[in-house]
């Protein structure tokens, strides 16, 4: 009887090897220099072209030895031989999940109106070190419909400073009806 296993019981088993050896973060970094080599059109297609002979594999798993993680590359291998290969981006974002979980990572995704500028960019990893403590991925995203200020989202905080929100609580609870 085949026995499926989902993607996040194989990125909660890489985190926990992660844990125990002190590398979560190095682990993360592996699985996400491998993600952008799955992104290359060529790499893809020895990937998918190997996928019924595991032994062809076996020089990318070597090579891959030389500046990864052994428990990585074996990692890769078990995810190769499960055929999870195509679901590689989801065991990455639930990895993070159990790094964000765990208080080693911190998501930051940063909504603004405008592109910012390095010295807001700057100014704003200022005050988050300020208030957690730990390593960030950040990632940034511009909104028009924001009038002024930020939307912030560390983990599973939200700061919202923009005019648009403030407008639409007041709207939602009937603030400007008797205008």
């Amino acid at each position: 009887m085949l026995m499926i296993i989902s993607t996040k019981v194989y990125a909660e088993a890489l985190y926990q090897v992660g844990v125990e050896t002190s590398k979560p973060l190095e682990f993360y970094e592996s699985l996400r220099t491998f993600q952008e080599f799955l992104n290359d059109e060529e790499f893809n297609r020895i990937m998918g072209a190997t996928f019924l002979d595991q032994n062809a594999l076996m020089p990318v798993w070597n090579e891959l030895g030389k500046s990864f993680p052994q428990e990585v590359v074996k990692f890769l291998g078990m995810i190769q031989d499960a055929k999870l290969m195509s679901d590689f981006n989801r065991v990455v974002r639930e990895y993070r999940d159990f790094l964000e979980e765990g208080k080693h990572l911190n998501v930051v995704e940063v909504t603004s109106p405008n592109v910012l500028t390095e010295d807001e960019k700057d100014q704003l990893m200022h005050n988050l070190k300020a208030r957690y403590k730990g390593v960030f991925e950040i990632a940034y995203h511009v909104d028009d419909s924001l009038i002024n200020g930020l939307v912030v989202r560390v983990n599973h905080d939200i700061y919202d400073t923009s005019i648009k929100s403030k407008l639409d609580r007041i709207l939602n609870q009937g603030g400007l009806e008797n205008e």
